[in-house]
């Protein structure tokens, strides 16, 4: 009978100590408490010529460990990571090159999320939405959403989840890319709201 493969087992790492790197995040602490997720080593991985010519090869692999990051750790990069996502064979050009350098940049700046310590008396569910009509190359409009553990008292916050995504059907005006976003933020609040309850065994508002 044949074995199933085993992986060596890292043991249990302390956080506040040393950190602990998962798949390429480095988790850790901070000297006030907060959790901190990085991905310093993967932005430092990005080496791709981004001042000079990139085939479209080179441009899918750029982009797709910024994805990685953007996902992970980098919610201020997701909005010009999805437009990039977009572009294909036919379309590319080294305008789209460029269009890495900012971001490349902004990684290197904003290098970490950090999740507050927050009281369990007073919190709620916060949700910010935004449409943006019509900004992509075939005038799809694209909607972003940022979903947030917040104590209502003290306004610390920690992010739960954030999504930037092409809308799924036709907007004709700024209005109606408006109420699309809403109803796709309905959806997700709620069942973050949801699932933060029975994991907190309390009653979280959404706002």
């Amino acid at each position: 009978m044949d074995t199933l493969p085993t992986f060596p087992n890292k043991g249990c790492q302390d956080i506040d100590q040393n950190g602990v790197i998962f798949n390429g995040l480095e988790i850790s602490r901070n000297g006030k408490g907060d959790l901190i997720l990085s991905q310093q080593m993967k932005v430092s991985e990005i080496v791709a010529p981004l001042d000079g010519l990139m085939n479209f090869a080179q441009f899918k692999s750029v982009h797709a460990k910024c994805a990685y990051i953007s996902h992970s750790c980098q919610p201020l990069i997701l909005f010009r990571i999805a437009k990039l996502s977009q572009v294909t064979l036919e379309t590319f050009s080294q305008n789209h090159v460029q269009d890495f350098c900012p971001i490349v940049h902004d990684m290197r700046v904003h290098k970490a999320l950090n999740y507050s310590s927050i009281a369990h008396c007073k919190l709620e569910i916060t949700v910010c939405v935004d449409a943006a009509f019509a900004c992509n190359d075939d005038s799809s409009s694209q909607i972003g959403v940022l979903t947030m553990l917040r104590d209502s008292i003290s306004g610390r916050c920690s992010v739960l989840h954030y999504i930037s995504t092409k809308t799924k059907r036709v907007c004709r005006s700024v209005l109606a890319a408006e109420i699309m976003a809403m109803i796709e933020v309905l959806d997700i609040g709620y069942i973050c709201c949801d699932i933060t309850s029975r994991l907190l065994d309390i009653q979280l508002t959404l706002v």
